[in-house]
């Protein structure tokens, strides 16, 4: 277990160990609940949309696709 503290900021400093069992660097959001007496930190873990640029290059033109259809329901 290890202690901190609180600045008059309110900022609290998370212990190295901790940080890095979890893997969190400066940029990790982290989400702050109350659960009675305790306040729990718990990170955000998004995906980054940059990384996946390109996954779907030359699947099938969903809006090409959906554009053709509604022409060809007008006649």
């Amino acid at each position: 277990m290890s202690e901190t503290s609180m600045s008059t900021k309110g900022q609290v400093v998370i212990p190295v160990d901790i940080r890095r069992a979890l893997g969190l660097d400066r940029n990790t959001r982290l989400r702050v609940e109350r659960e009675g007496e305790r306040i729990v930190l718990t990170p955000i873990r998004s995906t980054d949309w940059r990384a996946l640029r390109g996954c779907l290059a030359g699947e099938t033109d969903l809006l090409a696709e959906l554009e053709a259809d509604r022409r060809a329901d007008r006649g």
